[in-house]
């Protein structure tokens, strides 16, 4: 399992995280396939490139944490897997360092 961060507003459409799989195999059989395999509203994934955007703006309102499980598989009829969890927890974006006026 992987952790990470990301600020605390996270805009729709914005990119969060690219997942990259190597398949040795030629032609179809060497193709990767990315799938999401935790249902939800927040984050999706292009099948092709491994790219996890988000679906709509995310702050703490909504969770503060966020665990997301990949899937990478070959194109073979009887498909090679890898799966990886990885869990985010949203930050705020610290613009302004804080100043103590004591």
């Amino acid at each position: 399992m992987s952790y990470g961060y990301i600020t605390f507003v996270f805009l729709t459409g914005a990119f969060v995280i690219g997942i990259t799989a190597l398949d040795p195999d030629e032609g179809a059989n060497g193709q990767v396939l990315y799938y999401l395999n935790t249902s939800n509203n927040y984050f999706s994934i292009n099948e092709t490139t491994g790219v996890i955007t988000t679906r709509q703006t995310l702050t703490s309102d909504i969770a503060s944490e966020f665990s997301l499980l990949v899937t990478a598989a070959d194109m073979v009829l009887t498909p090679l897997f890898m799966m990886r969890n990885s869990v985010y927890k949203l930050v705020k974006k610290n613009d302004h360092s804080v100043q103590n006026n004591i």
